[in-house]
């Protein structure tokens, strides 16, 4: 492969706009670490050359006579092009890389793109508004192992170039926007390379003029830039920085440990598990952040596997939540992801860095992970067919709901996260959510986290994340993410692929031009333009115009979807700003129901050929309201009474007369306030939920509880989703996930010795009057 030395438009962007945006995203928030002099010689002490083998080479080379002579300072009134000195430049290079042989590659050494292809002269010489790839000089190694094997003569395939090189011709008195410029092109060069060497830890890009250099490191946290050195004053120094940035192999110069060459093909190696890749399915052109991969690999079985890398923040206040610990406690759920194995590089990249700065970083700090995933389907915009797409979406609506009653919010739905499940899969995973390097645990009882515009991909986000980047005052409170901001992420995520892809004769999707201009308006980073956008598709759904390939159920659903979020996003008053998943409880749970309703309504209307009635529609919600209200107003009063059946059962009482004085404050209770005793059950008892908690550590009993299916009467059969969670909540976790509320029996043997027969006698009493209220509910 090779690589092309420039873009004259990179997706539609020039020079001038790349130029800012890679000097913003160094410039926050700590990116640009200024090495002192005492930092660099802490970094070149890595150079393993002695004092007097420098000075050997100098006496003995030709190169070096008072000074680069190949580099002699300008002559008055003559003018030096940068591309005069490629030659030269290239020549001394490679004189010292082969006298201090540091490496055990099969060979390397420094290439100018010029010389192998002199068309380029006009593209390295332009001052024209162009985005250069690539400079003309460039160190290549040849090891089959880190680097992908390849002839030398190929010098311009980006597989096995080690360190670009950028060659300037001296100028004094550099401005700021010089040296800006500078760093942007070094920079520019770096990000491409980070992005054809996916996995790569990091870069350097040395800058050397006919009179001086200074070297970049550009990593996951910005860059590192070293003072001028002046190379004909310093010239141990100049060779020392020569082999730091361009004669080492490996690691040693940034390429990833556990991704290796054999030939043509690539390996991955995970805890010890050597996986052979099948193609790279995604990577991102950026410098800074979490530098994700994605990987379709084989395992030493054959079977296929999905390994993900990234590099996660290193705060105490993320390893919580980082992505794999996430998965490890949502195996078995289903409409999720699985896990496989996952492994953390236990060196951070400041750690990395090889030096202890004078003043601390400003940036963080990351630790690098891969995450081995089980292998799925194409994305679900991919799809086969309108019925697969509807049985996929649904489950994926589905498999958010399980992990919001495991207590834990997505932040991130978006048509790329949601794929379709394995060929043959069964209703729960026919489609699966996947990435959740944003997701987060949510405590049961805490306030939910604040709305944040950063979260989430802006085409896919609700109105709430889009408001959070406009401004407010003081005064207003600020709103929280909540399921319903991920359940509106899947409204637009549907839309935009009935709005972008055409079904086909044969039943396949395939892209075409959006069928409604203001859907397109959704990604802009405007937030008012994409605000603005959403709210006049929520108020008139008719604008949103269904492909005219796709069934009638589709249009169907469209008008459902935007008609529900425009009463609770637009018409609907907010009555909490910062709620916790308790408040929401009772809501989320008739809200999942209303939607996954529509959506098995659609597949049996699809799979039994009946056309949708227009009357079917409910676009009126007051009656949710109330009913949604009604149950509400029962769940609190279940809530109220348990939490008093829970405390005098599980109280510290050590001896029986204490036991019978709770019993009998109970009894007492419950004649005084009938009002607070929930109906009796049915003979059928409810579907378990499994709602949020606090997943923070081992926590007292008392504070899980297992409460009726709110949304649900006690009379209602079990859904499909119900019956899988039972199934699958079935191991043992590392967090109390819930804490049933058992009979009284069974709560009084953690209590006290019962000894005394009319103390026990009194107790069976007590469970009769009591079974309407508590139930019959034994551990899970």
């Amino acid at each position: 492969m090779s690589c092309p030395v420039a873009e004259d438009a990179h997706r539609g962007k020039r020079w001038s706009v790349v130029r800012k945006d890679i000097l913003h995203e160094l410039r926050i928030r700590g990116g640009l670490h200024e090495l002192t002099v005492g930092e660099l010689d802490q970094l070149l002490c890595s150079v393993k050359v002695t004092t007097d083998e420098v000075y050997d080479y100098l006496k003995t080379t030709d190169q070096f006579v008072d000074g680069w002579k190949a580099l002699a300072p300008n002559q008055p009134g003559v003018e030096v092009k940068d591309s005069d000195l490629y030659q030269p430049m290239t020549k001394i290079l490679n004189s010292i890389l082969e006298r201090f042989h540091l490496h055990e590659a099969e060979e390397l050494k420094v290439v100018n793109a010029l010389e192998q292809d002199p068309t380029h002269q006009q593209v390295f010489d332009s001052t024209k508004d162009v985005l250069k790839l690539c400079p003309p000089l460039r160190a290549v190694q040849l090891d089959n192992h880190y680097f992908r094997s390849a002839k030398l003569n190929k010098s311009l395939s980006c597989f096995i170039c080690a360190t670009p090189i950028e060659v300037k011709a001296h100028r004094d008195n550099l401005t700021e926007y010089d040296e800006e410029e500078y760093l942007a092109r070094c920079a520019a060069y770096a990000r491409h390379y980070l992005y054809q060497q996916t996995g790569r830890h990091f870069l350097y890009v040395p800058l050397i003029t006919d009179q001086h250099i200074r070297i970049f490191r550009f990593d996951r946290l910005g860059a590192v830039r070293s003072p001028w050195i002046d190379i004909h004053k310093n010239p141990e120094t100049f060779i020392r920085l020569v082999l730091l940035t361009c004669g080492q192999v490996g690691p040693s110069i940034g390429a990833n440990p556990a991704i290796t060459w054999n030939g043509g093909t690539q390996y991955i190696t995970v805890s010890g598990v050597k996986y052979t890749v099948d193609k790279e399915l995604y990577a991102l052109r950026a410098i800074r952040g979490r530098g994700p991969a994605v990987w379709r690999v084989f395992d030493p079985e054959g079977q296929p596997r999905i390994i993900k890398f990234s590099w996660r923040p290193k705060r105490p206040e993320c390893n919580e939540n980082v992505e794999w610990g996430i998965l490890e406690d949502l195996k078995g759920v289903q409409g999720v992801v699985q896990i496989i194995d996952h492994a953390e590089n236990e060196k951070s990249l400041l750690e990395s860095r090889g030096f202890l700065p004078e003043i601390p970083f400003h940036s963080g700090d990351r630790l690098s992970t891969f995450t081995v995933l089980k292998c799925y389907g194409k994305r679900i915009r991919d799809f086969d067919s309108p019925l697969q797409f509807l049985q996929a979406f649904r489950d994926a609506i589905a498999g958010h709901q399980n992990i919001w009653r495991e207590g834990i919010l997505h932040r991130d739905i978006s048509e790329g996260n949601i794929l379709l499940g394995e060929e043959g899969a069964g209703e729960g995973f026919r489609g699966v959510i996947i990435d959740l390097d944003r997701g987060i645990r949510i405590c049961y009882s805490e306030s939910l986290p604040e709305a944040n515009a950063l979260y989430g991909t802006r085409c896919f986000q609700s109105l709430n994340l889009i408001r959070s980047e406009l401004p407010r005052s003081d005064q207003e409170p600020y709103h929280s993410h909540t399921y319903i901001d991920d359940l509106q992420s899947f409204m637009w995520t549907f839309i935009w692929i009935i709005t972008h892809y055409e079904v086909l004769q044969g039943g396949q999707s395939s892209r075409i031009r959006s069928t409604t201009d203001i859907v397109t308006k959704f990604q802009s980073t405007d937030a008012v333009t994409a605000e603005t956008a959403k709210v006049r598709c929520l108020e008139n759904p008719s604008i949103v115009k269904t492909h005219e390939s796709y069934p009638p159920q589709f249009d169907l659903l469209k008008t459902q979807l935007l008609k529900f979020f425009a009463h609770y996003a637009l018409h609907q008053p907010k009555t909490r700003q910062n709620p916790t998943p308790e408040d929401l409880s009772v809501v989320s749970e008739f809200h999942y129901k209303r939607i996954l309703g529509w959506f098995d309504d659609a597949i049996s209307s699809l799979q039994s050929g009946t056309e949708p009635k227009a009357e079917d529609l409910v676009l009126d919600f007051s009656l949710d309201d109330k009913e949604i209200a009604q149950l509400q107003e029962d769940w609190d009063r279940s809530n109220a009474f348990e939490s008093l059946v829970w405390s005098l059962i599980t109280s510290n009482s050590s001896t029986s007369t204490a036991l019978q004085e709770s019993e009998h404050g109970l009894l007492q209770f419950m004649a005084q306030r009938p009002d607070l005793i929930p109906p009796p059950p049915s003979s059928t008892p409810p579907a378990p939920v499994f709602l949020p908690s606090n997943r923070s550590g081992s926590q007292g009993a008392s504070q899980f509880t297992f409460q009726r299916q709110p949304g649900v009467s006690a009379d209602s059969s079990t859904s499909s989703i119900d019956r899988s969670m039972e199934s699958s909540h079935t191991s043992s976790r590392d967090y109390p996930v819930f804490r049933p509320i058992e009979n009284l029996e069974v709560a009084r043997s953690v209590t006290a010795d019962h000894d005394n027969d009319m103390t026990l006698k009194r107790g069976r009493d007590n469970e009769e009057n009591c079974s309407n209220v508590v139930g019959k509910r034994s551990k899970a």
